[in-house]
């Protein structure tokens, strides 16, 4: 929520979409392996209309809400694009929040091909140095949203 707020003041125009995160009482939630101890959460990525206005993602019954929206190596699709630098600062302010909060992010998958434009933006260098992207390709795709596991130290 600090990251979001943090958001609404810096990009005021862009509409954010949570996806998932976990059930109340934790435990499987198929068919993620992750998402079971509230540590884990899907992001969609912000997007542009064909004229550049930011829209909110497509995330509708008919589309696997969001999840089979599918990009080109590009970021783009018949309707939408990545936007690329709404994207960066939504990994910064989740960076800067979770620090905040004594906290931090452990994990941030984004499909490694889209990763390049995502580094071409003004938080680029900063995303390449600080986020942890793994070296590894997931079998499930992330391109129309970002995976982020967040660390908690427990007492």
């Amino acid at each position: 929520m600090d990251a979001f707020g943090a958001l609404a003041t810096d990009r005021p125009g862009i509409r954010w979409v949570y996806g998932e995160t976990g059930l109340l009482e934790g435990g499987p939630m198929p068919p993620h392996k992750t998402h079971q101890n509230g540590l884990s959460v899907d992001l969609f990525v912000p997007v542009l209309d064909k004229d550049g206005n930011s829209v909110q993602f497509p995330n509708r019954a008919d589309n696997g809400y969001g999840y089979q929206v599918d990009f080109d190596s590009k970021g783009h699709n018949a309707t939408h694009q990545i936007d690329y630098a709404g994207l960066g600062e939504l990994l910064y302010q989740l960076h800067v929040a979770a620090r905040n909060r004594r906290s931090g992010l452990s994990l941030v998958v984004f499909e490694r091909e889209l990763r390049g434009r995502l580094f071409e933006t003004g938080r680029g260098r900063w995303l390449r140095d600080n986020i942890p992207f793994p070296n590894w390709d997931d079998p499930v795709r992330h391109d129309d949203h970002i995976h982020v596991n967040f660390i908690v130290q427990c007492k």
